[in-house]
């Protein structure tokens, strides 16, 4: 199954993050994203671990619905199963 779930704390903070994992997760993802930077960037370099260097990174506004429209926010991608939970996954990074 495709989930979400919050991924941060439940206390006041100046990030909150929204964690999608699973077969479907990236799909959702792209839907709910549009890019603000012309590419996408790899977070990490050649001299990093493989699961590292899995992380894509996303400067890019998230569909939060009719009531909030899109949000500015960060994105990390993980394409391979090489995430914390071990499936395709997407972290969406917003203001807490």
């Amino acid at each position: 199954d495709t989930i979400c779930a919050i991924a941060s704390g439940t206390a006041a903070a100046l990030r909150g993050i929204v964690r999608l994992s699973g077969p479907q997760a990236i799909a959702i993802g792209e839907k709910l994203t549009r890019s603000l930077a012309t590419s996408p960037r790899r977070l990490a370099s050649e001299s990093l671990s493989p699961k590292a260097a899995a992380i894509e990174y996303r400067l890019c506004e998230i569909d939060l619905g009719n009531r909030l429209g899109w949000v500015e926010g960060e994105s990390y991608w993980w394409r391979t199963t090489k995430s914390y939970t071990g499936q395709p996954s997407v972290e969406f990074h917003l203001l807490g």
